[in-house]
């Protein structure tokens, strides 16, 4: 479900697909982006170029009840997305000030046992950390923010979100140890190039 907080609700009433020139949202654009780049890693063939919908749509994951949703407008954006057997969250606010621009990002739960869940969190701190954000929690849990951002650098930052959540949607059934999880944090920098993101 996508609802614009800044639009009349009679211009998307009624259940529909969303095409990507439709997203009247910055920081959602961005973040699209990502995930665009990154593509879903579970079901081939069904990847970003269905459209929004089939991401915020969770038919596929029928073991929820809870639908995914985002709340838009041009320069802020929540997106709760329900990934399988955990959920991400992204809230952010991209304006010319920048004193008021944020974003925050949580992760939480997942399909395989609490300690592969735990380091699929390690992966995300260490991402995070390079990317800037604080963060805090435990176990299978995690939130981050990162403040005071150019609106350049905000949406620098949301497209790397976008393809993190999809690089890390099943990361947890496979780091079964410590070595394997700093493996993936070494790989995914690189290929993220965080080392020249500040």
């Amino acid at each position: 479900m996508i609802i614009y907080i800044d639009q009349d609700p009679s211009t998307y009433k009624g259940p529909r697909h969303v095409e990507e020139d439709e997203i009247a949202s910055t920081p959602m654009k961005a973040f699209w982006e990502g995930i665009k780049e990154a593509g879903w890693p579970s079901q081939p063939g069904t990847g970003p170029s269905k459209g929004l919908r089939s991401v915020l749509s969770t038919k596929r994951e029928e073991e929820f009840s809870e639908s995914s949703f985002a709340v838009l407008s041009k320069e802020y954006m929540v997106l709760s997305l329900r990934m399988g057997y955990h959920f991400n969250s992204v809230e952010a606010l991209c304006t010319d000030a920048i004193s008021k621009n944020y974003i925050r990002f949580q992760c939480k739960g997942g399909g395989a046992a609490l300690d592969r869940r735990s380091r699929r969190i390690c992966v995300l701190k260490e991402l995070l950390s390079s990317m800037g954000f604080e963060h805090n929690g435990k176990g299978d849990f995690i939130n981050a923010k990162i403040a005071y951002l150019k609106p350049s650098d905000g949406l620098a930052k949301l497209r790397l979100l976008g393809r993190i959540t999809m690089m890390t949607k099943q990361l947890d059934m496979v780091l079964s140890n410590d070595s394997i999880t700093e493996w993936y944090i070494q790989d995914f920098k690189k290929g993220l190039g965080l080392t020249d993101v500040v």
